[in-house]
């Protein structure tokens, strides 16, 4: 799997990569999306097909963070743990860890999912 910064990045992608949106960092007030890249030849042949249908849940999940849909997270990352080969169940698992965080702690009137990197740096 590759990470990739910027949504101008993506458009060099070949049909060969599965691009699926991680985050939004918020550096010095600007959004900046990340997105990863995953070989679909890595991806096992009984899951090529279903491909389509684990990258629209993909989407809806990370548009669902977003808004503080934490139900809808949570039933989404355990269908999508194990899937496009495992490359983002790193991912996931960090996911459901901020999320569980956030339940807690609540989130601001101001919301929108984005992180702010500490010290140039974020952690999967």
């Amino acid at each position: 799997m590759y990470i990739i910064v910027g949504d101008d990045n993506i458009k060099s992608i070949d049909e060969k990569y599965l691009v699926l949106e991680l985050d939004t960092f918020n550096t010095n007030g600007k959004l900046v999306p990340t997105f990863c890249v995953v070989d679909i030849d890595n991806i096992n042949n009984t899951e090529i097909s279903k491909n389509n249908i684990h990258k629209e849940l993909h989407s809806n999940l990370i548009k669902n963070y977003k808004l503080a849909n934490w139900n809808f997270c949570t039933k989404a990352i355990k269908h999508l743990i194990g899937t496009f080969n495992g490359e983002l169940d790193s991912f996931y698992t960090t996911l459901v860890t901020r999320i569980d965080e956030l339940k807690t702690k609540g989130t601001t009137s101001d919301w929108d999912g984005s992180i702010t990197p500490v010290n140039d740096c974020i952690v999967w």
